[in-house]
């Protein structure tokens, strides 16, 4: 199982979002003869854009969209770092694998979480009642969904699931 965890970032600025400058472009993927282009290229960024600010609903939508872009795009130990910086000492994530019955859940230390470089793909995000949650492709067998929640004038996040084939 290869599985991808992170977590939020809280900036003081939409702006700071430390370690997004790339000498590359970001990663495509190949998923049964489609090529999709990674969520931080220009295109499906401005989508996932749009989609954070209207999910929001108002609550500083900026902040939410730093969080977010950081985590997706972020790469680097100022990214790692402020993704450490600003969640708790433990998340608890949710796993399933096919051909394993249930779900597994654990609690794993900030120290294994880190941004994707630009690693996810088809991503989309949704509001469902108080919670924002950002769906993602890790890679070609796994799909991931974050779940972030507005507290404090500050987007944090809640929960970590991953299912596999």
């Amino acid at each position: 199982m290869h599985t991808h965890t992170f977590v939020h970032i809280v900036l003081a600025t939409a702006t700071a979002s430390p370690g997004l400058a790339r000498a590359q472009p970001f990663p495509q993927i190949n998923i049964q003869g489609d090529t999709y282009a990674s969520a931080c290229s220009a295109p499906p960024w401005q989508a996932v854009t749009l989609e954070i600010h209207k999910a929001a609903a108002g609550r500083h939508p900026e902040l939410l969209t730093a969080v977010i872009k950081n985590f997706l795009c972020g790469t680097g130990e100022a990214a790692t770092l402020a993704l450490h910086q600003s969640m708790p000492s433990s998340i608890e994530v949710i796993s399933e694998e096919t051909g394993t019955p249930g779900k597994r859940t654990s609690k794993r230390p900030r120290s294994e979480f880190s941004p994707l470089a630009g690693r996810a793909w088809q991503v989309s995000v949704q509001r469902t009642g108080a919670e924002v949650g950002l769906s993602y492709l890790p890679n070609e067998a796994c799909a991931a969904v974050v779940r972030f929640r507005y507290s404090a004038n500050a987007w944090r996040m809640v929960g970590f699931g991953e299912a596999c084939d």
